[in-house]
């Protein structure tokens, strides 16, 4: 998450003036804090995007989170798999080559 211009003084955010606040996207939630590799620091707690602007808010202003992309698993669910591009049978077809070597 960035905040490029700081215009109207959105920053810091005032409870009093904010009505509702909604996140979307997949890293909003859960929490991702580091990228991996040989300089991976693992924190004792991580707060994700989404927990720390509802902690924040608390009952004052709600806050709404959507995903903003299906999951996998509803990607699955939604693809027709078929065995040919035209008039192919429900399924996979799953081909093997032989290795050179």
């Amino acid at each position: 998450m960035v905040l490029l211009k700081n215009e109207q003084s959105l920053l810091p955010l005032s409870k009093s003036k904010i009505k509702s606040i909604a996140v979307i996207g997949p890293d909003a939630y859960p929490a991702v804090p580091v990228g991996g590799g040989s300089a991976r620091v693992q924190p004792f707690a991580a707060v994700s995007f989404l927990e720390g602007l509802s902690n924040y808010s608390g009952t004052a202003v709600p806050v709404y989170y959507d995903r903003g992309v299906p999951t996998f698993s509803e990607l699955a669910d939604s693809t027709q798999f078929l065995t040919a591009a035209e008039s192919g049978q429900p399924g996979l077809r799953a081909e093997y080559f032989e290795s050179g070597t």
